[in-house]
């Protein structure tokens, strides 16, 4: 049903509980491929223990370290089946994402759909809620940013069959992607229930948002032919959008656990 993939480097330190989120899935028929970029620490030895264990689960070793992007790009040039989802090596799902997504699509004959999700610290702390957008189309995204998180993606792939992630673009290289498909797309919905949770940390590379800004305005620029003027106004909009996401954003309750545990799948694959 679902082939997920898995970009990673030197992620020795949350790359096991990805993957065991993966393997918690109410939905069983899936294919999970890591494409490990070069990593320089125990990366290499977890995911090809992992991989011995479950045959769902196949392993590409890059020579030279590239990209998120050229790494997703092999990752759905050696897909299987009929639906594409993406999680990164320090992300994770709750365990009916899949069911919901597929049964969502299926039923509205939808090519691509998206949700909600949590963001989470290094520990694991639920830090606060991000609401996706009930729909999101063409003008929508590029007008306002992207409001997809790509950890929630899953998309058609026989409806895209020939979209592949820019490797020119290290940063917001999904927003690329998303932009590029949604030319082709009237509308996709939301599940607004939140069903993934990304991590933020040291490493993460979207946590500076002078630096978001740079690249997005590149990108508006450069690929999206947006003139200097229409690119401005599209920036400040970009800058008040995350202000106004500041000021709103639901905080969880602090009082409580606010820790996520997730089913148990093999206690020995807890590294």
């Amino acid at each position: 049903m679902v082939s997920v993939i898995m970009p990673c480097y030197n992620s020795q330190k949350y790359i096991s509980s990805s993957i065991e989120s993966v393997l918690a899935q109410s939905v069983t028929e899936w294919e999970l491929l890591i494409i490990n970029d070069a990593s320089t620490d125990n990366t290499k030895d977890i995911i090809n223990d992992f991989s011995k264990r479950d045959p769902r689960i196949k392993v590409f070793h890059l020579e030279k370290n590239s990209s998120a992007a050229v790494a997703r790009n092999i990752g759905i040039d050696n897909a299987q089946y009929k639906h594409i989802a993406f999680l990164d090596s320090d992300d994770l799902w709750l365990p009916e994402k899949l069911d919901k997504q597929l049964s969502l699509m299926e039923k509205r004959n939808m090519p691509f759909s998206f949700t909600s999700y949590y963001v989470i610290n290094h520990e694991g702390k639920v830090l606060e809620l991000r609401k996706a957008p009930e729909i999101v189309n063409y003008d929508k995204l590029l007008n306002h940013g992207n409001e997809i998180g790509c950890l929630t993606v899953m998309y058609n792939r026989e409806r895209f069959q020939n979209y592949r992630f820019n490797e020119e673009i290290r940063i917001h290289e999904d927003y690329k992607m998303w932009l590029d498909m949604f030319e082709n797309v009237d509308t996709a919905y939301a599940i607004e229930e939140p069903l993934a949770l990304y991590r933020v940390h040291a490493g993460s590379k979207n946590l500076n948002k002078f630096r978001s800004l740079k690249w997005n305005w590149l990108l508006w620029r450069n690929y999206q032919k947006q003139s200097v003027i229409s690119s401005l106004i599209i920036s400040l909009r970009w800058i008040k959008n995350k202000v106004v996401q500041r000021l709103t954003v639901k905080k969880l309750n602090t009082s409580r656990n606010n820790s996520l545990t997730f089913p148990s799948v093999d206690q020995k694959s807890v590294y």
